[in-house]
C-alpha cells in the first residue's frame, strides 16, 4: 500500500531516488486515472451535450493533466537518478511517439545497487544485504 501512495506524497520532490515499483506505480495510477476521465468525458457529452458541462470536463481534463505531469515527471527524474544519471534525461518523456519507449525504457534499467550521487539505495542496498548473507 506505501508504494501507492509514495508518489503522490512526493508530488514536487525531484531530488532522491525511486525504486522501479514506484515509479510503475505512480505511471499506472496515472494512466487508469487519464482512462476514467476520457470515459467520463465521453458519457458526459453523450447524455448531457451542453458547451457548459464540456468546458467543465475540460477544465478538469486540464488540471488533471498539469498534476500527472508534475507527478509523471518527478517520478521519473527520482527513477533516473536510481540509475547514476542526470535528471534531464526525462525530458525525453517528451518526445512525441518516442516518448513512450523512453518511459519503459526508463522504467525497466535496475538501479545502481549502493549509494550514488543521489542519495542512499531505495531498496536497502549493501546494509539489506548484510542482514540477510
Amino acid at each position: 500500500m506505501n508504494e501507492v501512495i509514495k508518489p503522490w506524497r512526493r508530488v514536487g520532490d525531484f531530488h532522491g531516488r525511486a525504486t522501479r515499483k514506484e515509479y510503475w506505480s505512480a505511471m499506472i495510477q496515472l494512466t487508469l486515472i487519464f482512462v476514467l476521465f476520457v470515459v467520463f468525458f465521453v458519457a458526459a457529452d453523450e447524455t448531457l451535450p451542453s458547451p457548459v458541462v464540456m468546458f467543465v470536463m475540460g477544465m478538469l481534463m486540464l488540471v488533471f493533466l498539469v498534476v500527472a505531469a508534475v507527478v509523471g515527471t518527478s517520478v521519473g527524474i527520482r527513477r533516473i537518478h536510481d540509475f547514476d544519471v542526470t535528471g534531464w534525461l526525462v525530458l525525453t518523456f517528451y518526445i512525441p511517439y518516442l516518448g513512450w519507449i523512453a518511459m519503459i525504457i526508463i522504467g525497466c534499467i535496475p538501479g545502481t545497487p549502493s549509494q550514488n550521487r543521489w542519495g542512499a539505495d531505495p531498496r536497502g542496498g549493501p546494509a539489506l544485504q548484510q542482514v540477510f548473507s
